[in-house]
């Protein structure tokens, strides 16, 4: 992950994600927002975060280091340990029966 979003970054699961600041008119604040999926490969999870407020702490930067959180979490949780074995029992089951 380069750019902004490279604060979500997980070496062992590859999320593809877009930054983005702008002005909430209603707030008189900031709102920043980071939306991504991973894998590259084979999507399992969107994620999106949204963020409002005031200040620098309210901006895309900031919301993709929230989702990298909460990616570095879910590993943690072998959540796409499971999603792999899953997909990779389902394409078995799928050839023995061609």
């Amino acid at each position: 992950m380069y750019g902004t979003a490279k604060q979500s970054y997980d070496p062992d699961e590859q999320a593809l994600g877009k930054t983005g600041t702008c002005n909430d008119e209603s707030l008189g604040g900031r709102l920043g927002w980071f939306v991504s999926y991973a894998d590259e490969a084979h999507p399992r999870i969107v994620l999106v975060v949204l963020i409002r407020g005031g200040g620098r702490a309210t901006s895309g930067p900031h919301a993709s280091e929230i989702a990298g959180r909460i990616y570095h979490g879910l590993r943690d949780r072998n959540y796409f340990a499971e999603s792999t074995r899953k997909m990779r029992d389902a394409s078995a089951t799928a050839r023995a029966a061609q």
